[in-house]
């Protein structure tokens, strides 16, 4: 019987964002997270609502070396906006790093 105990943790993705002169970290997300983020982006019907989803995905796995969450979603949200290109990039980072492989995973 595998011993969850002792399973290696989940691998970490490394990416440099030179335009905010740092390297952030990718985390691999937990059950937990999914489950926040599925719940919190979707309307009232049930359906996906793509609105605010990358920022509210890139709070729960970006960190920093330690595994320190950089931001909270609520909190950087606007300051974020300004920075499109960078979230997109990091999006899609963080996409891969957890096996996504089309757009159409963003769908339902």
């Amino acid at each position: 019987m595998f011993d969850l105990a002792t399973a290696p943790k989940a691998p970490m993705k490394i990416v440099p964002v030179p335009e905010w002169g740092i390297t952030v970290h990718i985390r691999m997300l937990g059950a937990d997270d999914l489950d926040t983020l599925e719940i919190g982006s979707t309307d009232e019907a049930g359906k996906f609502v793509i609105k605010g989803y990358r920022v509210k995905y890139l709070s729960k796995c970006l960190t920093d070396e330690a595994g320190a969450l950089l931001y909270d979603s609520d909190a950087a949200r606007d300051w974020l906006e300004t920075w499109g290109h960078v979230v997109e990039r990091l999006f899609l980072e963080a996409r891969q790093h957890h096996g996504w492989k089309k757009d159409a995973d963003l769908k339902n």
